[in-house]
């Protein structure tokens, strides 16, 4: 709008003070409220930033753009923390999407919002679809689309500030999760909900999944881990003790009392073995978690003087039942063993184990994984070496981390390049790191033939940590969950050498 040299001083003023005689005199005599300044400055934006709402509702009875402004009228609303001042934006046609990006964002600005009004007031967003603005920044953040129903997206959003009756509103409606897609974003609410205690969120999602759904024993594993006692109560309240899986004996690993017996309550069996033959009484006789020892001897459950054989870290590179006989040519020399068969702390064996990966004309990639998980050992920091012996030009080799969960078959889930399957971390020789999915980040420098490589895994903080020559990757990588196999994929003429050892254990590796 034309406005040539006039002077806003006056009716700024007037908005900024709330004085409503004087707005109308302006209004009606030389001004208009879309007036701007140089600094984009509207008598609408001057009222909302000084909290003067009936100013502001008068200025837009007459005619003032809830779109114009720098910065818009809404998002000074969402800066005062006032809902009175959202709704009026909101009422008046505000969009809730912008084009902008960061800190300055009214999606960011929302989310910052603190306590009980910071909740309000994202779901008034809600309901103005601010889940679909949700739904677009992820997608400009990724560089992809991502096809998952309006719903789910609302519901995700909702899980951001822990807005349950907009969320069960939706969950009432209709069937929501039933795309891989869509599992996996609610799997990530699960996790938020788990993470920060939304005790009441995470049990309604978990009951709207349903009881064909298969990853729930994965869920108690992830509330186990990273949950409190309430959480994990959470969860088990949906569907009883039905499907535990492993996750008495990860209580037992990480030494909580509380949850061993929360979990007891709902129906684990202590004499129950895993498949690598671990036991609840051996779990805690390994870990030397006495408390629990003495709560479990006192149910009735006998010592064992069995080893405990999850305690044992990889000993030899396997391969996939359905490669063989096309499998790569593997030795292996175990430089010592356990000298207490139940120790305190994992087993120190350091280990030289070598692959060398064939040609085949039927198949390009070839995958060798360790024969045990890294021990789940809360105390303890692992470092795996891989001295690359042989890589062909052009040709790539990835080193990874996969974890054990209910859903993953070890014969059946190495073909993938590691870390592009969920909850996995890889690291490939072009400098990529692949995590949880294929795409590609830009992570640290390549490595090639002649280079070590190495990988230390923090498996009490769920932490893994690259590094080249012995130079450390600039950042690390958070988010893995229970055990994990070691992983390598090569191709033809690619041979490695891998070497493991346990924080605190000195040694050296042996020529094969």
């Amino acid at each position: 709008m034309d406005q040539g040299d006039i002077d806003l001083t006056p009716l700024l003023a007037a908005a900024t003070t709330g004085n409503l005689p004087a707005i109308h005199h302006f209004l009606t005599t030389s001004l208009h409220p879309n007036y701007i300044t140089p600094t984009g400055t509207t008598a609408l934006t001057a009222a909302l930033h000084a909290s003067q709402l009936l100013a502001a509702q008068y200025l837009l009875s007459r005619g003032a753009l809830i779109t114009l402004g720098t910065p818009p009228p809404l998002l000074i609303a969402l800066q005062t923390h006032s809902l009175a001042a959202v709704q009026l934006c909101l009422s008046a046609g505000a969009p809730v999407h912008d084009s902008s990006a960061g800190p300055n964002s009214i999606l960011a600005t929302a989310f910052l919002i603190p306590g009980d009004a910071g909740q309000i007031i994202w779901a008034e967003l809600l309901n103005h679809g601010l889940g679909r603005t949700f739904h677009h920044q992820l997608e400009a953040d990724i560089g992809r689309s991502i096809p998952c129903s309006e719903a789910v997206w609302n519901i995700f959003a909702a899980a951001q500030k822990n807005c349950i009756d907009y969320a069960r509103s939706i969950l009432e409606t209709g069937e929501v999760g039933g795309s891989r897609v869509e599992r996996f974003y609610f799997r990530s609410m699960i996790k938020l909900c788990i993470k920060t205690d939304r005790c009441e969120f995470l049990e309604m999602l978990v009951k709207a999944l349903g009881e064909t759904w298969s990853e729930y024993p994965r869920v108690l594993h992830i509330a186990c881990l990273r949950g409190s006692v309430e959480t994990l109560g959470a969860v088990l309240r949906v569907r009883g003790g039905r499907e535990l899986g492993d996750t008495l004996l990860l209580a037992v690993a990480l030494g909580d009392l509380e949850k061993v017996k929360l979990l007891l309550e709902n129906g684990a069996d202590p004499e129950k073995t895993n498949h690598s033959g671990w036991s609840t009484v051996l779990a805690a006789q390994a870990y030397n978690h006495t408390p629990i020892l003495d709560f479990l001897t006192s149910k009735g459950s006998p010592i064992t003087t069995s080893p405990a054989p999850s305690l044992i870290p990889p000993t030899t590179w396997r391969t996939p039942k359905q490669w063989a006989p096309t499998c790569p040519t593997i030795r292996d020399v175990l430089v010592s063993s356990p000298s207490n068969p139940i120790p305190p702390l994992p087993s120190p064996h350091i280990l030289g184990l070598q692959a060398t990966f064939p040609a085949n004309p039927k198949r390009t990639w070839y995958t060798v994984h360790s024969d045990h998980p890294l021990p789940l050992a809360p105390s303890s920091t692992y470092n795996f070496t891989l001295e690359i012996l042989s890589l062909p030009t052009n040709h790539d080799l990835h080193l990874g981390l996969l974890p054990i969960t209910p859903i993953y078959d070890p014969d059946t889930t190495f073909s993938a390049f590691p870390g592009t399957t969920e909850g996995a971390v890889g690291y490939a020789s072009n400098g990529t790191l692949y995590f949880g999915g294929e795409e590609e980040i830009g992570f640290g420098p390549g490595f090639t033939e002649g280079d070590v490589v190495g990988c230390e895994v923090d498996l009490m903080n769920r932490k893994v940590w690259f590094s080249v020559n012995g130079e450390r990757v600039r950042r690390g990588v958070k988010g893995l969950e229970g055990l994990v196999w070691v992983v390598v994929m090569g191709s033809e003429g690619t041979e490695v050498r891998g070497r493991f050892d346990v924080e605190g254990i000195e040694g050296v590796g042996l020529e094969v």
